[in-house]
């Protein structure tokens, strides 16, 4: 496995944990990369590594011949054969019982321990119930989803703001996103994030660029993390009713492909050159809100966007405003819409940014006002 039995797989991973260490794998075509757990895992979520850069257990015999200075786990033959001495080439599995038998040992490690900080299998503390609702609210689901607690599984890296320089390359090519980990573990695999740059989980949580999130809040939703191990049934997600819209954030200006996040949310933002959420860039990306707003008064009642760059509005399935364009800040204002008290009515609300500054806000007017406000979050919900 590595030349004068130097290293073994064990050495990093030791009973198929990690080594709480980062390594330099420039040389590789890689960058800084913080050792993962083997633990829970079963081989893998998707594509292993935080590059995504092996679709195999069994692509470790590259690593054998290179990081180790090993011979390997097949003969020199087999592994030149085709495109088999690629990461991503030509299957590994069934050419060398050995490597085989390594990944087989490896898939088995299936099981996450419980947190020793949860108060029981079915209790969390006050701070981390507190922390759960926020996961939910926040969107984390987005990234960290299901029972694995990460989509992962779809091969879907993000960008979450932390790739520098020394985050080096994917392959030897563009390193464009990081695997999003399972949070399963957290409590046990200190440092985090893919070059070990944060050394607690509330640094990791606010490293992540975009969070809409305070002190406190950071502090609960580390409590949460920490007490989740195996005893959480499947990541919480928002709820399907509540205070806001229901935001999906889209990469590209289209609103087309899976939502990088989804979030419940009042419309009411100015992004300047910022991010508006984790995972999404600060340039060309794309918005739908869906769900309903409640009306308090009966009465005329006119609806109003402020934006930069592109927004169209539905109101009861009749396009309000429609100034799908690349502009700088600009007002666009329904005409009047009679609606009565009680009502829950039908919003649609779409809205892309190309690049620079990125504005969007929902008003209204209602009857008897004569100022255009924000519509705000207790009048709205998501479905």
């Amino acid at each position: 496995l590595a030349r004068d039995r130097y290293l073994s797989c064990a050495a990093c991973h030791n009973d198929g944990g990690h080594d709480g260490r980062v390594w330099d794998l420039r040389a590789q075509g890689e960058g800084l990369r913080n050792t993962i757990s083997l633990r829970g895992r079963a081989g893998g979520q998707g594509r292993l590594h935080w590059s995504n850069n092996f679709d195999e257990v069994q692509d470790f015999e590259g690593q054998i011949r290179t990081l180790a200075g090993g011979t390997g786990l097949m003969t020199d033959a087999q592994f030149n054969t085709g495109t088999r001495n690629q990461p991503l080439g030509d299957a590994k599995a069934g050419v060398s019982a050995d490597l085989d038998a390594l990944a087989a040992y490896v898939t088995s490690l299936n099981t996450f321990a419980p947190s020793p900080f949860r108060p029981s299998a079915t209790t969390l503390s006050s701070e981390a119930s507190t922390g759960q609702a926020l996961f939910a609210s926040l969107g984390c689901a987005s990234c960290h989803s299901g029972t694995a607690f990460t989509r992962s599984a779809v091969d879907n890296p993000a960008d979450i703001g932390t790739l520098k320089p020394t985050s080096g390359l994917r392959l030897n090519g563009t390193l464009a996103g990081i695997d999003v980990p399972t949070l399963r573990d957290v409590w046990a695999t200190a440092p985090y994030l893919h070059d070990g740059s944060a050394t607690t989980l509330e640094a990791a949580i606010t490293a992540h660029a975009g969070l809409l999130a305070s002190t406190t809040d950071v502090d609960n939703l580390a409590a949460y993390l920490r007490e989740a191990g195996s005893d959480e049934s499947t990541a919480p997600l928002p709820a399907s009713s509540g205070a806001g819209l229901l935001g999906s954030y889209f990469a590209g200006v289209d609103l087309a492909g899976n939502p990088l996040v989804q979030r419940i949310e009042a419309v009411n933002f100015d992004w300047g050159n910022g991010r508006p959420a984790v995972g999404v860039m600060a340039d060309t990306f794309s918005v739908r809100w869906t769900g309903t707003v409640t009306i308090a008064s009966s009465g005329n009642h006119r609806f109003r966007t402020i934006s930069d760059d592109g927004v169209r509005l539905w109101i009861n399935g009749t396009q309000r405003i429609n100034n799908w364009t690349d502009h700088g800040p600009t007002t666009d204002t329904s005409t009047s819409i009679k609606l009565n008290a009680g009502q829950r009515v039908s919003i649609t609300l779409e809205f892309y940014e190309r690049g620079g500054g990125a504005v969007m806000q929902l008003q209204w007017l209602r009857p008897g006002t004569s100022t255009y406000v924000a519509v705000p979050a207790a009048s709205l919900n998501s479905q």
